[in-house]
């Protein structure tokens, strides 16, 4: 009997043990508790592929990317006006051809990626530029294909170490054409060190499975870093892939509460089918860490069958809308998710500030919608009751 007692309350307590990791999932959700808007001029636009906050002399201020002007655009997050342009030449001695994105480690140490060129520039805070490290073939004499791709935008930004900064290695050309095999053989990474010029892919590749049962989704990729660790997140893919080196590799699951699989994507022919087959699929859109309250928000799509035939579906796809965000606390564990209002948010542009998460409200339907200034709503967590 006491045997049996034993074994009832093991039993009792895994139990118990489940049910708290399971109410945990809905322990947080997202609030707004504020709102900013910065001013916007003229010749500037409302949505960037770069978009990024710094400290400076321990005051915050972010830094946006108006591509059509190719100048980055640095705001007070106190004060909220603009304090600075630092415009890019594209041709020329300070040329940096067409901006694709940024990172600014320090007011005269800003990094540049350029569009389909594989040079890093670092320019001084007046965009003179400093230094040109150039990249098209690894030590071991292995060709970088990846030009476009080699980018620092919001969800891939660039990442440095010491002398080394870590660049995205996406698949080129038609992936449809590639095998589950290929992707297996292709590295995530090229590690570039800025000092000698010499770069090397790492060994870290895609999954062998991300294409089972013949679903050929788009094999795109979010990766941040959290201080330590590399994280990666695929729209379609259920894990997070996390590692320090890129050789030892952890998984965790991701699951959003609003959706129950990808779906199975078709291949089309022609671009209108294509994108209303993309606005069906559900995925994970982005990854940012939030350093202040140690946990990481995913921007999360379930997918839309509605779209209507007058309705331009390219419109649709640039501005996914109703988007959720899953919380993770910092081992990985989903401690909330917080459904978006519909029309809102773009969802490409955010950032976290000491205050929260800063979603953008340049979403063409939200009655609020300004081409005059960027304005954001500030989400911070709250605890469920």
């Amino acid at each position: 009997m006491k045997i049996v007692r034993i074994v009832i309350i093991f039993l009792t307590f895994i139990s118990c043990n489940k049910t708290n990791r399971g109410s945990n999932a809905e322990e947080y959700f997202l609030k707004v508790t504020g709102t900013i808007s910065l001013p916007v001029g003229m010749r500037a636009l409302v949505h960037t592929d770069a978009l990024f906050p710094f400290q400076d002399q321990n005051r915050p201020y972010l830094g946006f990317l108006n591509k059509g002007e190719n100048e980055i655009l640095i705001y007070s997050l106190d004060s909220l006006i603009l304090t600075k342009k630092i415009t890019l030449q594209k041709e020329g001695d300070q040329g940096v051809g067409n901006v694709k994105g940024f990172m600014i480690f320090s007011p005269d140490s800003i990094y540049i990626t350029s569009r389909m060129q594989r040079i890093i520039y670092i320019v001084n805070g007046e965009g003179e530029v400093i230094k040109k490290t150039p990249y098209k073939k690894t030590v071991s004499g292995e060709d970088i294909e990846m030009a476009f791709y080699s980018r620092s935008d919001i969800n891939t930004p660039l990442i440095r170490r010491g002398s080394k900064v870590y660049l995205t290695n996406y698949l080129i050309g038609n992936y449809t054409t590639r095998t589950s095999a290929d992707l297996a053989k292709h590295p995530l990474c090229l590690e570039l060190d800025i000092n000698t010029g010499e770069s090397k892919f790492l060994p870290m590749t895609y999954m062998a499975d991300y294409w089972k049962d013949g679903n050929y989704h788009e094999p795109s990729y979010a990766r941040i870093f959290n201080g330590k660790e590399f994280v990666y997140s695929w729209r379609y893919y259920d894990k997070l892939l996390v590692t320090k080196d890129h050789v030892s590799v952890t998984e965790y699951p991701l699951k959003s509460r609003y959706f129950k699989s990808f779906g199975k994507k078709p291949t089309r022919d022609d671009i209108v089918s294509s994108v209303r087959d993309l606005l069906a699929s559900p995925a994970y859109f982005n990854i940012v860490w939030d350093l202040y309250r140690k946990v990481y928000y995913v921007f999360s799509y379930a997918g839309n069958n509605d779209v209507s035939n007058d309705q331009n579906p390219m419109d649709s796809w640039s501005y996914i809308t109703p988007f959720s965000v899953i919380i993770l606390n910092e081992d990985f564990s989903i401690i909330g998710e917080t459904l978006m209002p519909q029309n809102r948010y773009y969802i490409e542009n955010f950032f976290v500030g000491e205050k929260g998460l800063y979603l953008s409200k340049a979403h063409p339907k939200n009655p609020t919608y300004s081409d005059d200034s960027l304005a954001f709503d500030i989400l911070s967590i709250a605890a469920n009751k």
